[in-house]
């Protein structure tokens, strides 16, 4: 008799330790990219749970004390803040309603595994994640020629966002380099190249955001020439073309070609048909035709243009050729109000030549 109770404490002893071994936990957060206002879940699964054993699901203060949640699928903290429920055999679910920046922190999960035994416990660390948020970008600013201006973007967030500027266009920012990180983009001695879209980008771990903002450039007229050295025959007709660049645009009134037989840029003011093409906010070109070209009209064209912050210029040279030469269009215009193409001229003179030979 003294055997078999003897028997049945050694049976029940290895029972109790095979079942300790059997406990297992898995504690996970889903999903593992938490954002404030969200419902993220904390879930708790045991396998080979003592029946007489609860499963509590508890926060770690910063104190080191447990605040209680949830034992098993009944709801043991604060219902406005969190759903519980059992999925499952052994499955226990806590819902955030919606989580906040002050419920990150740890959390555990815990399971005694007999009497007098230490409990088996599992951590999550939920970190609550709060999307850039912008509080203030500059939409534009003008600066003068040769001036500082500053463009400013601010963002909340958490963790706090890093701010991050450069061109829309991919060009090079003003000071070097193709991205800063600062909440302030400095622009130094201002230069009508600065001119354009910029974009502010506030970036942490939730997401990116981007906003863009417009830098103007005020400076006085930028003249280029089309060609700059011209040659024709007397008798046909030449176009000479300027393109200007002006913040604020210059206008067709604002703009004077004049001629001189020397490289100077004095002269008088010439009375060839000039036109006026507006192509945006702030470019603009200007035109002067000489229909005939007479032995008077070699010499230097100047095209000048004007505009509250000053002026700017750009010089023609009109030579003598011995051969009728095509205009910007690629026809030649003689002296009869005949056109002839650079094509058919090119044409003839081969068709002559063969019949010569």
């Amino acid at each position: 008799m003294k055997s078999v109770t003897t028997l049945g404490i050694l049976l029940s002893l290895a029972i109790t330790v095979y079942s300790q071994q059997d406990v297992e936990l898995t504690f996970t957060l889903n999903p593992t990219k938490v954002l404030v206002n969200t419902r993220p879940s904390l879930r708790c699964t045991v396998v080979n749970k003592p029946t007489d054993k609860k499963v509590r699901i508890m926060r770690l203060r910063e104190d080191g004390t447990k605040y209680l949640i949830a034992t098993d699928n009944r709801n043991s903290g604060d219902e406005t803040f969190y759903e519980v429920k059992e999925e499952g055999v052994g499955t226990y679910v806590v819902t955030f309603k919606s989580i906040n920046r002050f419920d990150e922190g740890t959390y555990l999960c815990e399971v005694q595994q007999s009497v007098g035994d230490s409990a088996v416990t599992k951590s999550v660390y939920v970190r609550v994640l709060q999307p850039p948020i912008f509080t203030h970008v500059d939409s534009k600013v003008s600066v003068k020629q040769n001036s500082d201006t500053q463009l400013t973007c601010t963002a909340t967030g958490y963790p706090t966002p890093v701010v991050t500027w450069q061109r829309e266009d991919a060009n090079i920012l003003p000071g070097g380099s193709i991205q800063r990180v600062s909440s302030v983009l400095t622009i130094s001695n201002a230069q009508p190249e600065y001119r354009g879209m910029y974009a502010c980008t506030a970036s942490n771990l939730a997401s990116s955001i981007t906003r863009k903002a417009e830098v103007e450039v005020i400076f006085s007229p930028v003249v280029k020439p089309l060609i700059k050295e011209r040659r024709q025959m007397i008798g046909y007709q030449i176009t000479f073309k300027c393109q200007i660049e002006a913040d604020p645009i210059v206008k067709e009134e604002n703009i004077i070609w004049t001629f001189s037989d020397r490289n100077d840029v004095g002269g008088f003011e010439v009375n060839h048909p000039v036109t006026f093409l507006e192509r945006n906010t702030i470019e603009a070109t200007s035109k002067m035709v000489i229909k005939r070209v007479s032995k008077s009209d070699f010499g230097y064209y100047t095209c000048t243009a004007t505009n509250n912050e000053g002026f700017g210029l750009t010089q023609f040279l009109l030579e003598e050729s011995d051969t009728p030469q095509p205009d910007l269009t690629g026809v030649i215009a003689g002296s009869t109000t005949k056109v002839v193409s650079v094509a058919v001229l090119v044409l003839c003179l081969l068709v002559g030549q063969q019949m010569r030979t």
